[in-house]
């Protein structure tokens, strides 16, 4: 006895479940079932067509569903697209080392570009970068970072590279810190918006 293949609805809404094959007296049995979920089997029928009449046509109709599938799934899955995010600007200016943060005291005192120094103030000075200069400085220790501009000249001791106003220490949490090691980075672009 061959392998059982289930063959399709009716449009009489019966199911026809499955069918099999007695190749020895070239007979088909039928079984079907009805709308109330009964099930019969009909009377053996004698076709005169053998089994190689009724596989391709089954082939054809695996082939073409299984055309379809794969045509859905490459619908579903597209080619992902292209980041759109431009990659991040490089630094023209960097520098790591020992930071500080100015003391309360100096609050209202004259910086060398002029103006007064202001604990509320983002503002930091440094040795050498220019004035009006915006600088990221990064907190290595727990990564926080703020963008400050320099407005004055300093560190005045040794081994540090940049004084920070209470505005900014508070900022990367070191205000109650003494030296720190951070992070300096300056950007074109944040030059341009101060400018601008």
């Amino acid at each position: 006895m061959l392998p059982t293949y289930i063959t399709g609805v009716s449009r009489y809404k019966t199911m026809y479940t499955a069918c099999e094959n007695d190749a020895a007296h070239r007979r088909w049995t039928f079984s079907k079932r009805d709308e109330k979920g009964g099930e019969e089997t009909t009377a053996a029928t004698h076709i005169h067509l053998g089994l190689s009449c009724v596989i391709p046509p089954m082939n054809r109709y695996l082939n073409t569903l299984l055309f379809t599938a794969v045509l859905c799934l490459a619908a579903c899955n597209p080619a992902p697209r292209k980041s759109s995010q431009k990659p991040a600007e490089p630094p023209f200016f960097t520098e790591t080392g020992s930071g500080s943060h100015y003391s309360n005291v100096l609050a209202g005192r004259k910086t060398a570009s002029g103006g007064r120094y202001s604990r509320d103030g983002f503002t930091a000075a440094h040795p050498s970068l220019p004035f009006g200069t915006i600088v990221k400085v990064t907190n290595i220790d727990n990564g926080l970072s703020v963008k400050v501009e320099i407005d004055d000249r300093g560190p005045h001791a040794k081994g540090r590279i940049i004084d920070l106003s209470s505005a900014a220490a508070k900022a990367l949490q070191i205000q109650d810190d003494g030296v720190v090691t951070v992070k300096l980075e300056a950007f074109k672009t944040d030059q341009a918006r101060a400018a601008g």
